[in-house]
């Protein structure tokens, strides 16, 4: 079950053996679009989906952009792929992008929005391989996950990828490892485009986002399993 801000609920039971894959719309500030798909939900773990923006300081809108998804795993924590967490710091980036923040929705429909105060990249993520895609916010307030709201905006059926078919794909780009999962779109619509940090959510867990693969989903779209970086996560936020 997702709920983006300006939708309503929408659940998906065990028995139906579903879920939703959202992600914010590049370019934009607040749309999304979600795509369900089939998958295991014993590999999920029971965090939160929101946004990440930047630009925007002062408390004003113009030029806000959302960057990336990310998954709200303590009140004053957030993972997120980690070429995303590590912009904010980036030396090219960090004076001309200097106001990032992380937005989620509570059960009233409010905003609760703080800023971004630190940055953790994984010390063995590679960029030229996507390896270990994955790194960690600190939120300068903390966020009430309890009180936590899900929404969807667009949704279209997709299905699991064999990890032998999903070699098979992805071998000429890049080796498929083992904390990594593959799914595929059943349908492509024309507009639909994925933005990095996209969450696989199944039964209002999530599994993990979107790392690599196509954007447009034509191909098999490679998820990090967060399940797999449990014990590092902990080791940073506890």
């Amino acid at each position: 079950m997702f709920v983006h801000p300006s939708g309503g609920d929408v659940s998906v039971g065990p028995d139906a053996g579903g879920g939703v894959l959202c992600a914010p719309v590049p370019g934009t500030a607040r749309r999304w679009r979600c795509v369900q798909f089939v998958t295991e939900a014993e590999q999920a773990a029971a965090y939160h989906v929101g946004m990440v923006y930047v630009g925007g300081g002062g408390g004003g809108s113009e030029g806000r952009r959302c960057v990336c998804g990310c998954v709200v795993v303590r009140a004053r924590w957030s993972a997120a792929p980690a070429r995303c967490v590590a912009a904010r710091t980036h030396p090219a980036l960090a004076t001309l992008l200097p106001s990032w923040s992380a937005r989620v929705t509570d059960r009233t429909g409010r905003h609760i929005e703080t800023s971004i105060i630190r940055s953790v990249v994984h010390s063995h993520f590679n960029r030229d391989d996507s390896l270990n895609d994955i790194g960690l916010f600190q939120h300068k307030d903390s966020i009430d996950i309890e009180n936590y709201h899900y929404g969807m905006l667009w949704r279209a059926r997709a299905s699991p990828v064999s990890r032998e078919v999903c070699r098979h794909h992805v071998a000429p780009v890049m080796e498929l490892r083992d904390h990594e999962l593959c799914v595929t779109l059943d349908t492509t619509p024309p507009q639909a485009l994925l933005g990095v940090g996209a969450a696989l959510v199944v039964d209002s867990y999530v599994i993990g986002f979107y790392s690599w693969g196509s954007e447009r989903g034509d191909l098999p779209l490679i998820i990090l399993n967060m399940a797999h970086y449990q014990r590092w996560i902990e080791n940073i936020v506890n």
